[in-house]
């Protein structure tokens, strides 16, 4: 079975697990998406995300932060190697958040990818920055409510661009245990 299939395998385990590797992008959102549905209609069991990502699109990546949240079973969140960016977001989705011993996780202010053709034009430019900083604003909030942090604490956090590794994501409040 590929990574983005979804099939009865899944509720052969004694937890059902979707693993997101890889990018956050278009492919992840779906096969989330598709293994969320379809868990749901076999009664919506505990689940278990294993996230191994370097991160990705901040749209997909909400998108999946979003539907993850949604699912009515037990969601606990699986860092296998890192957790960057976007699938460090992901992760604060779940119920419970664990990291392994020697997987890092970074959390940074995301970037917002525009057509520079438009840059030239001051409107475009200002409603930009406007969206840039919404958005930013945002993944702020998220981590704000799940490490407990205040918002200028996590914009602090995010500035400072780095791998936290999982004893310092434990300390930040990004996970809740080390495995």
């Amino acid at each position: 079975m590929n990574t983005h299939e979804v099939s009865d395998d899944l509720l052969k385990l004694p937890t059902p697990k979707i693993i997101l590797s890889g990018k956050v992008d278009l492919d992840m959102r779906m096969h989330a998406f598709r293994s969320l549905v379809y868990l749901t209609s076999k009664g919506s069991p505990d689940v278990e995300i294993v996230i191994e990502s370097a991160g990705g699109d901040i749209g997909y990546g909400l998108d999946i932060y979003d539907a993850i949240r949604l699912y009515k079973g037990r969601k606990t969140g699986i860092v296998i190697s890192k957790a960057a960016s976007m699938a460090a977001i992901i992760l604060q989705s779940c119920d419970r958040r664990l990291c392994s011993l020697h997987a890092n996780i970074l959390v940074h202010n995301g970037s917002v990818s525009i057509d520079h053709d438009i840059l030239s034009d001051d409107l475009a430019l200002a409603s930009f920055k406007l969206q840039k900083q919404r958005t930013v604003s945002l993944l702020h909030l998220i981590l704000s409510v799940r490490t407990g942090k205040t918002i200028p604490e996590i914009a602090d956090i995010c500035k400072q661009d780095r791998w936290a590794t999982s004893q310092e994501a434990l300390s930040l409040g990004l996970i809740d245990e080390i495995i």
